[in-house]
């Protein structure tokens, strides 16, 4: 959390940036990962390919893969 705090206090992420880091989103060029959802709602996230291209969604599972469950 200090290192979003620091992030935002140096301006290099804004605070709504770091609120979705907190809520257990990860935001990427591809889209959003709800690493959080599982605990929210009891479902777990997945990646929706549908027009998306390969590589979008190649992202988005990277991302999803690197964001540990909130």
């Amino acid at each position: 959390m200090r290192e979003l705090l620091e992030a935002v206090a140096a301006g290099d992420m804004s605070p709504e940036a770091a609120e979705s880091e907190l809520r257990g989103y990860a935001t990427g060029e591809a889209g959003r990962f709800d690493a959080a959802r599982a605990d929210r709602s009891g479902v777990p996230e997945a990646v929706l390919a549908a027009g998306k291209t390969p590589a979008e969604v190649a992202s988005l599972a990277a991302t999803a893969s690197r964001r540990p469950a909130a």
